[in-house]
């Protein structure tokens, strides 16, 4: 049976359309690396890539949301009360601990080192908004290399490109239990077309069995004092015809 596109589940699940406009208004205001595309297009490029592997109205709805956490001021609590403890699950599983009182570039490796840790012990449902995720980030940077070319590099913390198809290619083994579906594939060729020749010899990382710091928990668990997030009803007509 085919699954839904994420206008469909919209239009099924109002559970799905709240997420949708609970993260149009979080991320408002924000944009891409490029700094001129609206960030909201990319969690709804995620939950389109998600949509394409499940109808599961949680999963979506926490694809839409799997960056409020990571990149605005809602907290996973938020998410929870709003939205269940399945969906805060996902999205927490989908938070970086960015550490903010850091240099951003030096707490590259460890930040991505524990996302792989992280979603090599998540389950499926978990590992397919991942995979939408970087998928999203895939296409994004192949655009951005035929508009600017090598200067995309620039953009990003760390800009060492074998460190990047070193983090996509070790991301790719944890996602190998959706081997067969489109978004995998897709995923697994834009690696390749991007990095194969940048970074041929890249060793990926091996996920070994150990405890996660419990200090990334802990701060996504902060009960904030109140709501992050203005949660007075949203004028849906006012925002219908934006561009998103």
């Amino acid at each position: 049976m085919k699954n839904k596109s994420l206008t469909e589940m919209r239009q099924a699940y109002p559970d799905v359309n709240s997420a949708f406009w609970y993260a149009v208004r979080a991320h408002r205001g924000q944009f891409r690396k490029d700094m001129k595309t609206p960030y909201i297009q990319h969690p709804v490029e995620v939950a389109e890539i998600v949509c394409t592997m499940t109808s599961v109205p949680s999963v979506v709805e926490a694809a839409l949301l799997h960056d409020t956490v990571e990149d605005t001021q809602v907290r996973i609590n938020d998410i929870a009360r709003l939205f269940g403890a399945y969906v805060a699950d996902l999205v927490s599983d989908e938070t970086e601990n960015k550490r903010r009182h850091q240099d951003a570039a030096e707490t590259w490796r460890l930040r991505k080192e524990e996302s792989i840790r992280k979603i090599a012990g998540a389950g499926a449902e978990a590992k397919m908004i991942s995979l939408g995720d970087k998928l999203s980030n895939l296409r994004a940077i192949k655009r951005a290399l035929s508009e600017v070319g090598d200067e995309v590099w620039t953009w990003f913390h760390n800009p060492n490109v074998s460190d990047q198809a070193w983090y996509y290619r070790s991301m790719r083994d944890q996602y190998i239990g959706l081997k067969s579906t489109d978004a995998w594939k897709e995923y697994s060729q834009l690696i390749e077309e991007i990095y194969g020749a940048r970074a041929a010899n890249v060793q990926i990382y091996k996920v070994v069995e150990e405890e996660l710091p419990e200090e990334e928990e802990e701060e996504l668990l902060e009960e904030p004092e109140e709501s992050a997030i203005d949660e007075t009803p949203l004028d849906i007509s006012s925002l219908e015809d934006e561009e998103v």
